[in-house]
């Protein structure tokens, strides 16, 4: 039962993987809508590109889980986490509608609706992957072959470091965001520019020394970790409403659309807490694992 079980999970993946793909090549093809916004070629290109980096994960990850890999294992217990709090999250949203709109018959039959499929795949399935391939049978069945010296866990942050960095060279060269916001302050042009090119050289760099072992990588790792947490906390604590305000003005001109009403204050903080606790997450285990990279550096 636990290998059908396991087969099913990762033909779901797989497609849901397919899925993402269609979306992504549907937004590049899609007809320009005659009446509404229209947005920039660019801006079109990199959405339809992140959203094809999205179907990845979960196409890889399929093969991965069907190949009985504990490398997929762990990807898909990071994917559930992930899945399980946006769904959460949209769960509480549809939940919190105006009484005056949930009145209404059309609105009721849709919320219900749309609360029985999040519920299932937003919520049910990423509980079930979570407890399932956190099971001690199914480990050991993922880890019945021979275990790499490199730990799952240290390729899945170096992955995201890979993605950080390749995320950042685009972002020199396709300007989908004007601003970005240290505590009150917002910078923009070239230190924005120098910002990414910089991120992506150092993001790159801790991605493939982190497979190799690297100390020196490692402790880069952990300073960008740190680096990034006094980020967000000083965001959290310092960020007000008016520079929000303008925050979302400007992301409102660049999309051709007004987006200045779907941010409030407390929602970009629970965003930022939300990143604050991935952060922590990341720079803890880095830490639990340091014996493997202090080890390695002995040993060269």
């Amino acid at each position: 039962m636990k290998k059908i079980l396991i087969a099913l999970s990762g033909i779901y993946l797989l497609l849901v993987g397919i899925l993402f793909g269609f979306i992504s090549v549907l937004g590049l093809t899609a007809p320009v809508p005659q009446n509404g916004p229209v947005l920039p070629a660019s801006l079109k290109a990199f959405g339809a590109a992140v959203v094809f980096l999205l179907a990845l994960w979960p196409v890889i990850t399929g093969i991965g889980v069907i190949l009985k890999k504990n490398w997929a294992r762990i990807s898909l217990l990071a994917m559930s986490f992930f899945t399980l709090f946006i769904g959460l999250l949209t769960l509480f949203v549809l939940l919190l509608q105006p009484p005056a709109l949930q009145a209404r018959p059309d609105f009721k039959a849709a919320q219900e609706s749309l609360l029985g499929i999040f519920g299932v795949l937003l919520v049910f399935l990423p509980v079930f992957f979570l407890v399932f391939f956190s099971r001690k049978p199914v480990v050991e069945l993922f880890k019945a072959g021979q275990e790499p010296k490199r730990p799952a866990g240290i390729t899945f942050i170096a992955v995201i470091f890979f993605l950080a960095g390749i995320f950042s060279a685009v972002s020199v060269f396709v300007s989908y965001v004007d601003k970005m916001p240290l505590g009150n302050i917002l910078i923009s042009g070239i230190a924005l520019k120098v910002y990414f090119a910089v991120g992506a050289l150092i993001y790159i760099y801790v991605a493939l020394g982190l497979l190799r072992l690297d100390k020196k990588a490692w402790i880069t790792a952990i300073l960008l970790k740190v680096v990034m947490f006094c980020w967000i906390v000083t965001n959290i604590l310092m960020l007000t409403e008016p520079t929000l305000a303008e925050l979302m003005s400007s992301a409102s001109a660049k999309f051709g659309m007004d987006v200045s009403g779907n941010m409030s204050l407390a929602g970009y903080r629970i965003n930022s807490a939300f990143g604050l606790l991935i952060t922590a997450v990341i720079l803890f285990y880095l830490v639990l694992k340091r014996d493997l990279f202090l080890s390695n550096n002995k040993q060269q």
